[in-house]
């Protein structure tokens, strides 16, 4: 909750794209300021084709005068955190820590404190079936480089 809302207020996950992209979403979420989830960075290749750079200034420039927590949806199209492969994993593990970069610049660049950044918890469940089967615990990898 914020400090001027008495109930628990709707965030979003959504891309800078569909905020201006869709109308009306802009004032729906400066009317509560509504935390936002920055879903910009998740799909492959993103981190790769320049929008990670890029995203700190576009994140001041579209969203001046938001007064809610922003936060950035980690990297998951095509990456799984349990790959049994250590150097998939290790690609896996560079791109939450240049995810985690990307978003501290969005705090330098917008003057917020923080920031979260979500995972999803990809992972491959005939995998982990596998491996209860076989009488062994399942253990997620570690994923801060």
């Amino acid at each position: 909750m914020n400090g001027r809302n008495a109930l628990p207020v709707l965030g979003l996950a959504v891309t800078l794209d569909d905020i201006a992209g869709t109308p009306g979403l802009r004032g729906f979420i400066a009317e509560r300021d509504r935390d936002i989830e920055l879903r910009d960075l998740a799909a492959a290749g993103a981190m790769q084709d320049g929008r990670a750079g890029a995203l700190p200034a576009r994140v001041k420039r579209d969203l001046a005068g938001h007064g809610g927590r922003i936060g950035l949806h980690a990297p998951y199209e095509g990456l799984t955190i349990d790959n049994p492969d250590s150097d998939i994993r290790a690609i896996v593990q560079r791109r939450f820590g240049e995810a985690l970069e990307v978003l501290a610049r969005i705090g330098e660049a917008t003057g917020a404190d923080g920031g979260h950044m979500v995972l999803h918890l990809l992972h491959d469940m005939e995998l982990v079936s596998a491996r209860h089967r076989m009488g062994r615990q399942h253990r997620y990898p570690r994923t801060q480089p």
